[in-house]
C-alpha cells in the first residue's frame, strides 16, 4: 500500500509541476527539457554557468589507473552514438562523435588515431568534409570538401576511378531543371549551384609588408600559375620562377622537318639568306631578338625551325662537297 501511494504520488508531483529540481545540484527538469544551471532552458538539454567552463568529462575507470602498455588515449572520455531499429527487430548503432583524453576529436568513429579523424564510407564521390558559408547550400554558398574515394563521373571530368579529390565551389552558377512530379503532375524546378569564377590557393601566410606572390594558384579554368598572381593568356602553366627538369618531352603540333629530304623540296638559296639577314638581322623563319624579349620562347617551334635549319645547312655543305670533288677531278686532269 505504502509503495502504491509512493508511485501515485511522484506521477501527481509530474502532473502538476512537470518539473523537479534535486538538492543542491543546479538541475531542472521540464517536460521534455533538462536545464543544468537555468530553471529555464531553452533547448531539451541546456547547460549554463558564467564560469570558465560549463562541461567537465572524467573517465572514472572504477579507479584503476591505466595498464603501463595501454594507451589510454584511443578510449574516449565523450562517445555518442546513433540508434535505430532495424527489420531483425534490434537496433543498429552508429558512431557519430567521439574526444579521448588527448583532445583527439573522432567524427564517424569512436577511436580517433589523430586530432581530427573524420572517418566515412567507401561510397563514390561521397564527401568525407564539407565546409561552406551560410547558407550550406544555395546561390553564393562558397564551399570547400574533400572526397576520399571517385569514380569516372561526378565533380569533374578529370575525375578517375579511385581518385581522391579537393574541390571548390563559389556557387555563383545556377543550372536549373523542370521536370513533372510523378505524383502531383505538377512542373517542379530545382536549382543546381557550381563554380563561375573563384580559383584555388595553395600558398604561406605572407608578411603584409611582403608583396611578391609566393605560392600555387589554380583558376577556374583549370590554369596554374607558380609564384605569379597572373596566368598568362593561352597557357595552362606560367611560372615566375626557374624550373629544373631531368627531363622533359615536348610533344610537337607540327611535322618534324624530315620533308627537308624529299625530292621536291625547294631549299633557300644563300642568296636569298644572305639577303634576308641583311635586311631582318635574323635567319628566315626565326623570331628577332625583340620578339624573343616580348613573348618569350616556344619551345618546340625553336626546336622544328633549329632542326629545318640544320637539315638544310647539311644539304648546303653535301652539295658544296660535291662541287670540290668536281673541282678536284678537273684539277687532276689538267696535270
Amino acid at each position: 500500500m505504502k509503495k502504491l501511494f509512493f508511485i501515485f504520488f511522484i506521477a501527481f508531483a509530474y502532473k502538476v509541476s512537470g518539473q523537479w529540481t534535486p538538492p543542491n545540484a543546479g538541475v531542472t527538469s521540464t517536460t521534455l527539457k533538462v536545464g543544468i544551471g537555468t530553471a529555464a532552458p531553452d533547448a531539451q538539454t541546456e547547460i549554463y554557468t558564467s564560469g570558465d567552463g560549463n562541461l567537465l568529462l572524467t573517465r572514472y575507470n572504477n579507479g584503476i589507473a591505466p595498464a603501463p602498455c595501454s594507451n589510454p588515449i584511443i578510449n574516449p572520455i565523450f562517445w555518442v552514438r546513433g540508434k535505430e531499429p532495424n527489420f531483425g527487430g534490434g537496433f543498429n548503432y552508429y558512431d557519430l562523435l567521439s574526444i579521448n583524453p588527448a583532445g583527439y576529436l573522432g567524427v564517424g568513429l569512436k577511436d580517433a588515431l589523430y586530432p581530427l579523424h573524420i572517418q566515412t564510407s567507401s561510397t563514390f564521390n561521397r564527401k568525407s568534409a564539407f565546409f561552406s558559408t551560410a547558407p550550406a547550400v544555395g546561390f553564393g554558398s562558397r564551399n570547400l570538401f574533400f572526397v576520399n574515394r571517385l569514380n569516372t563521373a561526378g565533380y569533374n571530368p578529370i575525375q578517375k576511378q579511385n581518385d581522391q579529390g579537393i574541390f571548390w565551389n563559389d556557387g555563383q552558377k545556377d543550372i536549373s531543371n523542370t521536370v513533372t512530379d510523378a505524383c502531383t503532375g505538377q512542373s517542379v524546378t530545382t536549382h543546381t549551384f557550381y563554380n563561375n569564377g573563384a580559383g584555388f590557393v595553395i600558398a604561406p601566410e605572407q608578411d603584409p609588408s611582403n608583396t611578391a606572390p609566393i605560392g600555387i594558384r589554380i583558376d577556374k579554368d583549370g590554369m596554374v600559375a607558380i609564384n605569379s598572381d597572373r596566368i598568362a593568356t593561352g597557357y595552362t602553366l606560367s611560372v615566375n620562377g626557374k624550373i629544373m627538369a631531368t627531363e622533359m618531352t615536348v610533344k610537337l603540333k607540327t611535322n618534324w622537318p624530315d620533308y627537308v629530304f624529299s625530292t621536291s623540296y625547294k631549299r633557300p638559296s644563300l642568296k636569298y639568306i644572305s639577303n634576308y639577314i641583311n635586311l631582318n638581322k635574323c635567319l628566315p623563319g626565326f623570331p628577332t631578338a625583340k620578339q624573343v624579349e616580348q613573348n618569350g620562347l616556344n619551345l618546340a617551334e625553336m626546336q622544328t625551325t633549329q632542326q629545318k635549319s640544320l637539315e638544310e645547312l647539311y644539304l648546303i655543305v653535301i652539295e658544296q662537297q660535291k662541287q670540290i670533288e668536281e673541282l678536284k677531278k678537273l684539277l687532276l686532269a689538267k696535270k
